[in-house]
């Protein structure tokens, strides 16, 4: 037995999974007082080594779904800051339209990506470690079109993960006004990173780079 959020689809859920070819029941027609949505899974007759791929196929559908509820709706609305577009930063123009709604840190580590010939000024580019955190800013999007232009912005294509600089992705955030929100992780030639941003606080080592220059 797996209880549900309250704002998720139950049946819709058995539906989509039914569709993949996996076999629920519901825990709702069964109930003889109100409660939440929940799901029955029968384990009996099913191969060990199909399990993980199963499940990993009913997450896809518990995710499509959640992203249809309002809770998923509000969270597609909220993006995890960590670079040049916090506050008084570069590319922070972008974020006038949005609300912060808080700070918090999301899990990674973030290296620094060297200004070039053909990069007028450096940013710094996300990558996975779950021990890391990165200090971010929580923005509340307007509207759909903000967040196409941060894609735009970071090079992210939907339709082309694999061949875009950066992947847009919903991760956990710690100490912030939510628990979830998008960020960005660096998706392109690992050559090209320079190094770590100790204290993974893009600001702070930016400030502290411009007063090591004028010292």
């Amino acid at each position: 037995l797996a209880l549900l959020p309250p704002d998720l689809d139950e049946a819709a859920i058995i539906e989509r999974a039914a569709a993949v070819g996996i076999g629920l029941s519901g825990l709702s027609p069964r109930r003889i007082a109100p409660g939440p949505p929940g799901l029955i899974f029968g384990y009996g007759a099913m191969a060990e080594a199909a399990i993980d791929g199963a499940i990993e196929r009913l997450a896809e559908v518990v995710r499509s779904v959640g992203e249809g509820s309002p809770a998923g709706a509000a969270a597609r609305s909220r993006v995890a800051v960590y670079g040049t577009l916090r506050r008084g930063e570069r590319n922070h123009g972008l974020m006038v339209s949005a609300d912060l709604i808080g700070a918090g840190t999301i899990p990674g580590i973030l290296h620094e990506m060297p200004a070039t010939a053909d990069r007028a000024y450096g940013y710094p580019a996300l990558l996975p470690d779950l021990d890391g955190r990165v200090v971010v800013e929580i923005y509340r999007l307007p509207d759909a079109a903000t967040l196409t232009r941060l894609d735009e912005l970071e090079a992210y294509d939907p339709a082309d993960e694999s061949g875009s600089e950066y992947v847009r992705f919903e991760t956990g955030v710690d100490g912030g006004p939510v628990d979830r929100a998008w960020a960005y992780r660096y998706n392109a030639d690992p050559d090209a990173l320079g190094d770590r941003i100790a204290g993974g606080d893009w600001v702070a080592h930016q400030a502290i780079a411009r007063s090591a220059a004028t010292d």
